[in-house]
């Protein structure tokens, strides 16, 4: 259930995404939106490992970790969604346009931090871990340079 919902909430960003880059002659806006791409990548590739580590006989991580990280997760996909729509309402990156992103992004920011600290901490299988840890090192990075691409932005 959980993978087809995540795959629904990937097709809605993966179409927007298009509907931003095609439409959008701001150079930054385009960078944003490039940004929301991969950002939408890397919780996939993410989603895949923990689904894929909690489906094996006997599951590399249990249901509990699994689900709380999937959580995280989703409020990921969905913040994600709520900045493309805030982009794609944009011609060109306002001031207005910089301080909504930011505050959308501000959440997931905070729950991809504490997953990092504490999400694979129940983890006991080594390579499934590292996988995790990985894949949420890898989201934090984007976000983080999306973030500073946002906040240095020369607004309108």
């Amino acid at each position: 259930m959980m993978k087809h919902i995540f795959k629904h909430l990937t097709l809605a960003v993966v179409l927007a995404l298009v509907l931003v880059t095609a439409s959008c002659s701001d150079p930054t806006l385009r960078q944003v939106a490039k940004f929301e791409t991969d950002l939408n990548a890397a919780t996939s590739t993410a989603f895949t490992i923990v689904v894929g580590a909690s489906q094996t006989n006997p599951p590399l991580i249990s249901q509990a970790d699994s689900v709380a990280i999937v959580r995280v997760l989703l409020q990921i996909e969905q913040g994600d969604q709520a900045a493309i729509a805030a982009t794609q309402q944009l011609s060109t990156l306002s001031a207005t346009g910089q301080t909504s992103l930011l505050a959308t992004l501000g959440p997931i920011e905070t729950a991809v931090d504490n997953a990092v600290q504490n999400g694979t901490v129940n983890i006991k299988d080594p390579a499934t871990k590292t996988k995790v840890q990985t894949a949420l090192l890898s989201i934090q990075a984007l976000l983080n340079s999306g973030v500073a691409l946002i906040k240095a932005a020369k607004t309108a």
